[in-house]
Formats: structure tokens, sequence, C-alpha cells
């Protein structure tokens, strides 16, 4: 994926490329798109450990989920492969299918609960939960993908997100 980009990958290439026959990839994965759901969510996982240990300072679901989007719009940018997910020309429909899937909305939902102090036992609509995710999620993309100059400015994009993504999470999640 690094190598040649999300959008160029099949079994073939990929079985050539690690020196493997087709049939050894497929013991492993049904297809390449599970391989990069692989990728994706292993890149994921280091992304989501690292902005953890970022938001301890931050105490309430509002402020963490402003800290994170800043976090996470400061680090995509440094690594190879999210860099070739969100910055391709065009993200292979692949890709998008893979990150805005059910799986992959749930996973990430489960993440922002985590991150965001969120507890389902405290009465925290899981529905909620998800389309939070999603936002922000789309959110992130967009900020990364469609260049503002104004984003640069920490304390500008903060204010923005504090708009509308701190209010909406304190309205849904309260302060903790």
């Amino acid at each position: 994926m690094k190598r040649h980009g999300v959008g160029a990958l099949n079994v073939s290439n990929i079985a050539r490329e690690v020196g493997i026959t087709r049939q050894t990839f497929y013991r492993y994965f049904d297809n390449v798109e599970m391989l990069c759901h692989s990728a994706i969510n292993s890149v994921g996982d280091g992304i989501i450990f690292r902005v953890s240990r970022h938001l301890q300072k931050y105490k309430t679901p509002a402020e963490r989920a402003v800290e994170s989007l800043i976090f996470m719009y400061q680090e995509i940018p440094k690594d190879r492969l999210l860099v070739e997910i969100f910055f391709g020309v065009t993200p292979p429909k692949q890709v998008v299918d893979i990150v805005f899937s059910p799986a992959s909305l749930k996973s990430a939902a489960e993440d922002a609960a985590q991150i965001l102090f969120v507890d389902k036992r405290e009465g925290v609509s899981s529905e909620h939960l998800r389309e939070i995710t999603e936002l922000m999620v789309r959110l992130l993309w967009s900020l990364l993908t469609i260049p503002n100059p104004q984003f640069k400015d920490e304390n500008y994009l903060r204010a923005l997100l504090k708009t509308w993504v701190g209010i909406p999470v304190q309205v849904l999640f309260g302060d903790r």
C-alpha cells in the first residue's frame, strides 16, 4: 500500500510483492478489501493510542473531541499510509467504502467512547455516539483533503471545532 498506493492493489500484485501464492493470500484474507480494512485498522490503532495519550490532560468529552481532531489533523499527514488514504487525488472507492462501512464506524465509535470518556452504561445512546463519530471522521477527512490556510492557525481551528463539535458533544454527553 505504501509503495504503490491503495488504488493499485490487487491479489496478484500483493502476492508477487510479498513472495507468496494467491492461495496463501486467500488463507488469510477473503479479498483485497479485507486486507485494506486490516491495514487501515492497524494504522488507526496506532494513532488512537497516541491520541489517547495526548488527551490525558483534557477532562470533558467536548474538550477531548476537539483536541482529538486537532491532534489527528496534525499527525495524519506524518503517516504515509494515512496520507495515501486521505490525500490520494481521489480516494479509491474501496477505501471510502472501508472507512465508512458499518463495521469501521462501529469500531470508530468504540474508540470514540474511550477517547471521549463516554460510557454506554451511563445512558449514552449508541446511535448518538455512532453519529457523532461519523460526523467527526467526515469532518477530519474534509479538513485534511480540502486545505484552508486558516486551519494552520491552531487557535482558529480550535475555536471552529469548539463551536461545531464541542457544543454538540457537550449537549449529547454532558461534562462527565
